[in-house]
């Protein structure tokens, strides 16, 4: 029998506080751009304790057009304040977990047919001290000049993020 200790609250650690998600269905977005750019896809939490940590899942399908299959690179950045919602449009490798590894969080399709595929990327972010957290997808082409499609109309892509409780 494993032993379980109990945090201030009576939860134990990795106990899940509160679940935020948004399901996203706008037009197709693409670019061809070789650097981030940002996509229509955020959201924010107010944390219930602020030494917990958020674990961020983007799920849906990544799309790229017949005439360039050269895929398409993607990535989620944490943007906090202690006073207020914010989820910035400009990429900062700062807020990026995957910023040092050259293709990041990436969801790639390297054939000459036209690809939809879903999947999932998930990160937990370590914000410690932070009550509001905003969360923002950016997206690239991973060649530049060709097209990416982070998503295509009609295909819904969603984002949650979980509170996980860290007591110490």
């Amino acid at each position: 029998m494993a032993l379980i200790t109990l945090g201030a609250n009576g939860l134990p650690t990795g106990s899940v506080l509160q679940v935020v998600q948004n399901q996203f269905s706008s037009s197709t977005e693409q670019t061809t751009s070789g650097t981030y750019v940002a996509s229509a896809m955020h959201l924010t939490i107010q944390k219930l304790k602020n030494n917990s940590k958020c674990l961020v899942m983007e799920t849906g399908a990544h799309s790229y057009l017949t005439a360039y299959a050269n895929g398409c690179i993607s990535t989620i950045c944490q943007e906090s304040s202690s006073s207020t919602f914010t989820a910035s449009t400009t990429y900062n490798a700062d807020n990026d977990p995957a910023s040092g590894f050259t293709f990041g969080m990436q969801q790639v399709y390297n054939s000459t047919t036209l690809n939809t595929a879903p999947h999932s990327k998930m990160w937990l972010f370590d914000s410690s001290g932070n009550e509001f957290e905003a969360f923002r997808a950016f997206f690239k082409a991973r060649i530049a000049t060709r097209n990416a499609v982070f998503y295509e109309l009609n295909h819904k892509m969603t984002l949650t993020i979980m509170e996980i409780a860290q007591w110490f």
